[in-house]
C-alpha cells in the first residue's frame, strides 16, 4: 500500500496534496481520485503508523504488546478525466509532465505551418501569424465608450504569448475563452519597444477549425520533373475522398497548378500523415483562398 512507502517522509497535507496532483505518486498502486479524495485518511493511516512504531520502541523492554494499526479499504473509483490531470499538473508545478493540451492539435499545428509564442519576438511588425495556445488567464477591459475588449494570456509548448481581442471581435468570441480552452489564433504581430503581442483576427476552436478545411486548399510543394510524386499524390487523395480541392506548387517553375478533376480530399490526421510520408510535412500545407 502507499501509505507505508510514505512513512519516512512525515508528508504533511500541503506537500501529500502537490505530490499527488503533480503525478509524483502515481506508481503506489492508487489513482490520482483515489488518492486525492482519501487523502486524510491517508494521513491519519500514515501517523497511526507512526505512533504505533514510536510507542513499540518505548515498550521494547516492557513487554506490553504492540498495537497493529488497521488499515482501511480504499474504494475503486474512476480516474480524472485527462483534462483534469494535465491541469492539476501544471497548477501543481508550472508545466505539464504527462501529456499536453496541444498534442491532439500538433497535426493542425503542422498543416498551417503555425508559429510558436517562443518565435514571436522574431517576427516582424505587422506580420500575420497563427497560433495553437492554451488560454491561460482572460483580462478584460472596457473602453472609454463602453466596449468590451480583453487581453489574453495564451501558452503553447515553448512559451507564452500575450493577444490582444478587440471590441470588434469580442462579442464573438468571449464563449470561448475558458481558462484551458485549446484555441487556434489568427492576427498580426504588435512590436512596441520591448514587448510583443498579437492582435486577434478570429479565433476559433478545434471543431470550428477542422469546419473550415473545405475552404482552403491542400497545397503540395514538387518539382514539375517529378511526375511520378504527382500521381502518387493524386492516387492518395482518391483513397480520402472529400471537400478540400488539392492543389501543386511547381517549385522549379514557381506556380500553382490543380488537377483537371478538381480533385478534393479529406484533410484528416489519417490523410495528413499518409501525405508526410510521400512528402515531407514542410512541403504540405493548407493554404486560404482568398475572397
Amino acid at each position: 500500500m502507499p501509505k507505508r512507502r510514505m512513512l519516512p517522509f512525515g508528508l504533511n497535507k500541503q506537500a501529500l496534496e502537490s505530490l499527488i496532483l503533480c503525478g509524483a505518486l502515481d506508481g503506489l498502486g492508487l489513482n490520482r481520485r483515489q488518492m486525492f479524495e482519501n487523502r486524510e485518511q491517508i494521513l491519519e493511516e500514515c501517523r497511526e503508523e507512526r505512533n504505533s512504531i514510536v510507542t513499540g520502541q518505548m515498550n521494547l523492554f516492557g513487554g506490553e504488546e504492540q498495537t497493529q494499526v488497521q488499515e482501511r479499504v480504499i474504494s475503486p473509483v474512476s480516474e480524472y478525466s485527462s483534462e483534469e490531470l494535465l491541469r492539476m499538473e501544471h497548477d501543481s508545478m508550472g508545466f505539464y509532465l504527462s501529456g499536453h493540451p496541444l498534442d491532439h492539435v500538433q497535426w493542425l499545428s503542422q498543416l498551417f505551418h503555425a508559429q510558436n509564442a517562443f518565435s514571436l519576438s522574431e517576427q516582424k511588425d505587422g506580420m500575420r501569424v497563427i497560433l495553437f495556445v492554451t488560454l491561460q488567464n482572460v483580462k478584460r477591459h472596457v473602453t472609454k465608450q463602453g466596449d468590451t475588449m480583453c487581453f489574453l494570456t495564451c501558452e503553447d509548448r515553448t512559451g507564452t504569448a500575450d493577444c490582444v481581442v478587440f471590441p470588434s471581435l469580442y462579442p464573438a468570441v468571449r464563449a470561448k475563452l475558458e481558462r484551458d480552452a485549446v484555441l487556434c489564433v489568427r492576427g498580426k504581430i504588435a512590436q512596441k519597444e520591448d514587448t510583443v503581442s498579437v492582435l486577434c483576427d478570429s479565433i476559433l476552436t478545434e471543431e470550428e477549425l477542422l469546419r473550415t478545411l473545405p475552404q482552403g486548399r491542400l497545397c503540395i510543394k514538387m518539382d514539375s520533373r517529378q511526375p511520378e510524386q504527382m500521381q502518387r499524390a493524386l492516387a492518395l487523395a482518391a483513397e480520402f475522398p472529400g471537400e478540400t480541392p488539392l492543389c501543386f506548387y511547381l517549385l522549379d517553375q514557381k506556380r500553382m497548378i490543380s488537377p483537371r478533376s478538381g480533385q478534393a480530399v479529406a484533410v484528416t490526421e489519417s490523410s495528413y500523415a499518409r501525405f508526410c510520408e510521400i512528402f515531407s510535412a514542410k512541403r504540405v500545407g493548407l493554404i486560404q483562398v482568398k475572397p
